[in-house]
């Protein structure tokens, strides 16, 4: 069985990428739960148990899945060509992701850094300036970082 990467962004075996936050005890059972994040639409939460997370793909029932495992380990995201239809309100920047949002209630575009502990957001005027502040906002995590 392959290992668990906490920050590590995988790949569903059909098609779609998500990070992975944590992992978490089930209240009931103590079962290991794998919490992670889609990289796509509303970037939501999910939990699913760490069992199940990385077992293989039952090719019984998808005999035409290439992919070994159901969720599989995207080593260098960054660099890698593996990505096709990348969502478009997902920005990286140094190794860091964010899913931008639309706030109806500011009228502004909002995001925060993914996959870090701590909770650095940021908010955005326009499209044009997205890129910039969300930039900025991990030179400012990272500063941040050095001085503690």
């Amino acid at each position: 069985m392959q290992e668990l990467v906490i920050h590590g962004i995988y790949k569903h075996f059909k098609g779609k990428y998500y990070l992975v936050e944590d992992v978490a005890l089930d209240s009931e059972t103590q079962e290991e739960m794998v919490v992670y994040r889609k990289l796509y639409d509303d970037g939501g939460l999910w939990v699913r148990p760490k069992k199940m997370f990385l077992s293989e793909v039952d090719h019984e029932k998808y005999p035409d899945v290439k992919q070994k495992y159901r969720f599989e380990l995207q080593e260098g995201l960054k660099e890698s060509s593996c990505i096709t239809k990348k969502p478009t309100n997902i920005v990286e920047y140094k190794g860091y992701y964010t899913i931008v949002s639309f706030d109806s209630e500011t009228k502004k575009l909002r995001g925060k850094i993914e996959g870090i502990r701590d909770y650095v957001d940021f908010e955005s005027e326009s499209i044009e300036n997205v890129e910039i502040d969300f930039r900025q906002a991990v030179d400012d995590y990272l500063l941040f970082c050095e001085e503690v």
